[in-house]
């Protein structure tokens, strides 16, 4: 996610002002910016209780049958419903003594031991009778892959689609993209083609040429046909992050050094499954990059002024295309 906003952030910055930038994103790093302030908020405190981000209402609860269920009432508006909803099934909600945030987190143990009471007298089934259409945050723990494909919410989105499986065995399951695009997006990933020269899943790039290729990084390619838009030439920079931006694309370069040594080895495959393990030319790994883009941009709505469908550009079928949202 870090690397997507700042690969967003640094191409506007491009663009506004002609210069590319290096990004250096740390896994690392990453998680510890999630965890820092659940962790740092500890600092000093002898356990969790005291941690003023733990809350006794925003929580999972074990109910009469043995499943459980979140609830977030965190805002006032949420825990204000909620109690008022079944004051008079459960009359210890009745109380207002915790209608502020700031109450129930200083009464955060008592509020935690008043709800677990409250879930506990009934099951799954009259919870979510009870709580739905009701506005609160809540929703019930799945404990299975197949409790989770069942979930209403899922199902009426159709979170969940299905995508060919490997040769010869079933359809898998797949999480589309969770955004819904008004003008459609295909985010299920279906099966690439099979052919004799398809490398298998495992790849390694061989060291020689890969040092060769990048050996040559640093000439600028300015041939007619190999030009590739000024924006995309900005944003990319030697793998070591050291020297002047390249003046190429990773196409471009590829087809650079295509044109050079077509018959050397740009690939070693690793065995798959016991059967034997391909190599790949520069010339090869070409034709297949050309033939799954070609793939790709098959499943690309229409673009305007395009009889085929595909985004025209001098520059071949692995070239990119720009495209403005709507609005």
């Amino acid at each position: 996610m870090y690397a997507a906003l700042s690969t967003a952030v640094a191409v506007f910055g491009a663009r506004a002002t002609g210069e590319g930038q290096h990004l250096d994103v740390s896994c690392t790093e990453a998680a510890a910016a999630w965890a820092a302030p659940f962790a740092l908020s500890r600092h000093g405190r002898a356990g969790p209780g005291g941690n003023p981000l733990v809350t006794g209402d925003n929580d999972v609860f074990v109910l009469a049958c043995g499943r459980r269920l979140t609830l977030a009432t965190f805002e006032d508006k949420f825990w204000i419903a909620f109690r008022q909803r079944f004051a008079d099934r459960f009359p210890a909600l009745a109380d207002d003594a915790y209608d502020r945030r700031a109450d129930r987190t200083r009464a955060k143990e008592k509020v935690r031991a008043l709800l677990a009471d409250v879930f506990a007298r009934h099951d799954l089934a009259w919870w979510s009778a009870a709580l739905s259409g009701l506005d609160v945050p809540w929703a019930p723990v799945h404990e299975s892959a197949q409790e989770f494909l069942a979930d209403e919410h899922v199902v009426a989105r159709g979170l969940v689609g299905t995508v060919p499986g490997p040769p010869g065995g079933d359809p898998r399951p797949q999480v589309r993209f969770p955004v819904l695009f008004g003008s459609g997006l295909d985010s299920l990933r279906g099966a690439l083609p099979r052919t004799a020269s398809t490398p298998p899943r495992c790849w390694r790039r061989s060291t020689p040429q890969t040092d060769d290729m990048r050996s040559h990084s640093d000439r600028p390619n300015r041939t007619g046909s190999e030009r590739e838009p000024a924006t995309a030439r900005r944003l990319v920079r030697r793998a070591d992050g050291r020297g002047p931006l390249a003046d190429r694309t990773i196409g471009a370069l590829l087809r650079e050094t295509v044109a050079r040594r077509p018959d050397a080895v740009a690939l070693r495959g690793v065995p798959d499954g016991g059967g034997p393990a391909g190599q790949w030319t520069y010339a090869e790994l070409l034709a297949e990059a050309r033939s799954v883009a070609s793939g790709i941009l098959a499943r690309v709505p229409r673009a305007a002024g395009s009889p085929s469908g595909r985004p025209t550009s001098p520059s071949g079928p692995c070239s990119r295309t720009r495209r403005r949202s709507p609005g």
